[in-house]
This record gives C-alpha cells, sequence and structure tokens, in this order.
C-alpha cells in the first residue's frame, strides 16, 4: 500500500519495463499510474529503491537542471492521506542535486519507465511475500 492508493480502487507494484504517467491527486500527492487507467482506478505503487528511467520536457529539464533522458530512484516518505508529505526522486548521476519532490514531475509531459525493482511485497495473488529483485538475495 502507499499514500496514494487510499483514493483508488485497486493498487498494484508495478512491473519491470513498464510505462508509467504522473498525476497530481487533490491531496497533492504525486501518483503513478498507468497511462490507460486514471489514478482513482489504480495506483501503480512505487516503493524506495525503485529504478527508473524518465524522459523529460525541456521544460522540466531547465526548471531542474536535468537531461533529457534521467535515471532516478523513488524514495518513499511515512505520511497519510491526511498529512501531505511528498514521495521524492534521486538522480544518481547529479550526486549534488538534491531529490526532488515526485509531485513537481506530476501533470507534466513526461514518460517513466520502470527499470528496476526494490525490495519485497505482499502479492494478493500469490498469497505471500515475494522478493522483487531475487538476483541480489542469491549474491
Amino acid at each position: 500500500m502507499c499514500k496514494a492508493s487510499v483514493y483508488a480502487k485497486q493498487e498494484r507494484r508495478p512491473v519491470v519495463g513498464e510505462k508509467l504517467c504522473i498525476s497530481v491527486n487533490e491531496h497533492g500527492h504525486g501518483v503513478a499510474h498507468s497511462p490507460r487507467t486514471s489514478f482513482t482506478e489504480c495506483v501503480v505503487c512505487l516503493k524506495t529503491g525503485d529504478e527508473l528511467a524518465l524522459t523529460l520536457s525541456a521544460e522540466l529539464c531547465a526548471v531542474h537542471g536535468l537531461d533529457g533522458i534521467e535515471h532516478a530512484r523513488f524514495i518513499e516518505q511515512p505520511g497519510d492521506e491526511i498529512h501531505m508529505v511528498p514521495d521524492f526522486l534521486e538522480f544518481p548521476n547529479h550526486p549534488d542535486l538534491a531529490p526532488i519532490a515526485f509531485n513537481k514531475f506530476g501533470n507534466r509531459r513526461l514518460t517513466i519507465e520502470v527499470v528496476r525493482l526494490a525490495g519485497t511485497y505482499y502479492s494478493m495473488e500469490l498469497g505471500q511475500m515475494v522478493d522483487t529483485n531475487p538476483e541480489a538475495v542469491a549474491a
């Protein structure tokens, strides 16, 4: 579960290779979802350490000092539906750049591709915990 999921009918984890978009809900939370589905229907819950590739507009590049295509890591922050605490994106190729609030990328023209998932989560479908990066466990 992620903060934005309290406003959606369904929630799910992303799939590697999936393309997503970001919207901002009425409480100011940045919300990831499929471009084919409204964020009120199904939220895609990103977790800390999920790696993303962002294709940014010239406007977003200029505002944030980023390149047209960027590698980013998602950083989930504690919060709830009442207290708007934004999640962040950190940009490893820009070590001097502070993490940027996820909602700053909402409702803009950009493409997000999920590159790698981090951690474990509970799969309702499988009825068990699933490790999204099993090769890291084996290492």
